[in-house]
């Protein structure tokens, strides 16, 4: 009984450490898009956000690690009026299955997600 028990809570905590690990390449990730993406709108006429360009950098950001299932979930959105203008960048990562996650009776931890807003700052004519 003991040894079922010391697995469990060796697979939960290596899980929620993976979880974590996640979470800040995401918010990473999301952060980086959202400044680059910005910074690029402010040349752009009327602060245009190029959101192909977002979705490109936020996978390729998260490509290269193992905890979070490829395609990442990304979604931007612009809003307010000239000047003050903002763009909102959010990714949603789905966790892949745990080492052990047979010792795991239910894993309810299946999705981290991450938000970043910036302001776009252009010039009016």
């Amino acid at each position: 009984m003991t040894i079922p028990t010391v697995l469990a809570i060796i697979a939960g905590t290596v899980f929620i450490g993976r979880a974590l690990n996640a979470r800040g390449r995401l918010v990473d990730a999301v952060g980086y898009a959202a400044r680059a993406a910005a910074i690029a709108a402010g040349t752009q006429p009327e602060g245009k956000v190029d959101g192909n360009w977002i979705v490109a950098n936020v996978s390729a950001k998260l490509a290269d690690g193992a905890d979070c299932a490829q395609p990442v979930a990304v979604a931007w959105v612009t809003g307010g009026v000239a000047p003050t203008r903002y763009l909102d960048v959010t990714a949603k990562c789905e966790l892949t299955t745990p080492i052990l996650g047979a010792f795991l009776p239910k894993v309810t931890l299946t999705t981290v997600e991450a938000t970043a807003s910036m302001p776009i700052d252009y010039e009016t004519q």
